[in-house]
């Protein structure tokens, strides 16, 4: 089972290897949602911690 700390630090690693693909894909508004969640609960995370 992945930690939640482990799922935080995949997302970013996925995010430096696919942030050029989003701006070459803004017809992908799901996934770009789903990564701004990440990214808001991992500055919440921090703020707590």
């Amino acid at each position: 089972m992945p930690t939640p700390q482990s799922i935080i630090e995949y997302f970013f690693i996925w995010k430096s290897l696919s942030i050029s693909s989003f701006s070459l894909r803004p017809w992908r508004p799901t996934l770009t949602r789903r990564y701004a969640m990440a990214v808001r609960s991992k500055i919440d995370f921090d703020k707590e911690f």
